[in-house]
């Protein structure tokens, strides 16, 4: 798991992806109770109730701090996604132009955006079991900082390049369950992930 400032930062992010949602949620009810619309209380409903569901059955279950920040992220985007119009494009490819939730929706509107979160808590894991970083690295502080900058690194890849990488993948016509695997099986992130491994074991296995 990761250390105690993982979880602080994530305990912040959890909240401030809550007050996010509640000050969306409430700012669009308001705006449209204002034009004598009433769908934005439904929309608010729907991404409160898509929070429930996902917490009951995160896609990328890791822990319960992590899944609560991504079934918030997951919830905002499922407002963003029912607050435009039927017709809007939902993205560069123009891979999903209906406003049924289906499962392309759900992966590249919906899921993709969020993936960052979860990213860090798997990379962190498999790097803490990495029977060669556990043996090179004999400081525990060294082996922490070095899964931290690998979670980190691969945080920052998905939270540019997952949601665009998923609508190429759906423009195909690729079928897949886990998203994550499926970004992991492209050799840009392969390569990317190869390169910062490098790096970050370099830098913290000089330090001993």
């Amino acid at each position: 798991m990761p250390d105690e400032g993982r979880m602080k930062m994530l305990r912040n992010i959890v909240w401030i992806l809550c007050m996010a949602s509640l000050l969306f949620f409430s700012g669009a009810a308001f705006a449209q109770q204002l034009s004598g619309e009433s769908t934005a209380s439904t929309t608010a409903s729907e991404a409160e109730r898509f929070f429930q569901d996902c917490m009951k059955k995160p896609v990328v279950p890791v822990s319960e701090e992590t899944d609560t920040a991504f079934c918030a992220c997951a919830a905002t985007q499922v407002h963003i996604w029912h607050s435009k119009p039927p017709t809007e494009s939902t993205g560069p490819l123009n891979t999903v132009l209906t406003k049924e939730l289906d499962a392309n929706a759900l992966y590249a509107q919906i899921y993709s955006p969020c993936l960052h979160i979860p990213i860090y808590d798997l990379s962190y894991g498999e790097c803490l079991e990495n029977k060669k970083y556990r043996y090179f690295l004999n400081r525990s502080d060294l082996l922490d900082a070095t899964c931290q900058c690998i979670g980190q690194g691969d945080s920052s890849y998905f939270e540019k390049f997952a949601q665009p990488y998923i609508e190429l993948q759906i423009s195909k016509g690729v079928k897949f369950e886990d998203p994550i695997r499926e970004i992991k099986r492209d050799p840009n992130f392969y390569e990317a992930h190869y390169n910062l491994e490098t790096n970050c074991y370099t830098e913290y296995a000089n330090q001993q």
